[in-house]
């Protein structure tokens, strides 16, 4: 094929000469030092979730409305605890009763504490029956409903927080060696 029948590429464009978007990409990561990209893709993700966290609690804190429950009622399951050794346990549920500004009743769970051995007692439970405890509802919307607490209301956007930091230094980080047998 002669010179006359290949197209024309022009060479007058800024990035003629540079290389590919990968190769500039990779150029990129390399001078960030950024050694696993899927862990900052994940952080900037949680990143944004942790926003919507934080105005959900903040715009909750503002509205809310604060009362007094009781726990109403307390149940219990066999379960099995523990984070390295697992062991038998009897996890319980504790029901909070309150009342609105307007009068209206409602009820949610909160955690009720845990006993080693399955088929525990009641008794055995962290809360008791009719303990109070401080609520924090939203008027708009009886469902978002919290314990009135600094870990009960912002618990989540908190462990959220650290879980982000991890993968965001997980991105600079070398990725496990696969080792074969």
């Amino acid at each position: 094929m002669s010179e006359q029948n290949l197209p024309y590429i022009p060479t007058d464009y800024p990035w003629a000469d540079q290389a590919s978007l990968w190769e500039r990409r990779d150029d990129l990561m390399k001078k960030l030092k950024i050694k696993q990209p899927i862990w900052l893709i994940v952080a900037w993700i949680l990143f944004f979730v942790i926003l919507y966290f934080i105005a959900d609690r903040i715009q909750l804190i503002q509205v809310g409305e604060h009362v007094i429950g009781n726990i109403t009622n307390i149940t219990a399951y066999n379960s099995r605890c523990g984070w390295k050794h697992k062991h038998d346990c009897t996890e319980f549920t504790a029901y909070v009763g309150f009342k609105t500004i307007k009068w209206e009743s409602s009820t949610f769970s909160v955690w009720g504490g845990s006993s080693t051995w399955h088929n525990q007692p009641i008794a055995s439970s962290y809360r008791k029956i009719w303990w109070e405890v401080k609520v924090i509802y939203d008027p708009n919307s009886i469902v978002r409903v919290y314990e009135d607490t600094l870990w009960w209301i912002w618990g989540v956007p908190i462990m959220t927080f650290f879980f982000q930091i991890m993968t965001f230094f997980s991105a600079f980080s070398e990725p496990k060696k696969k080792t074969s047998y």
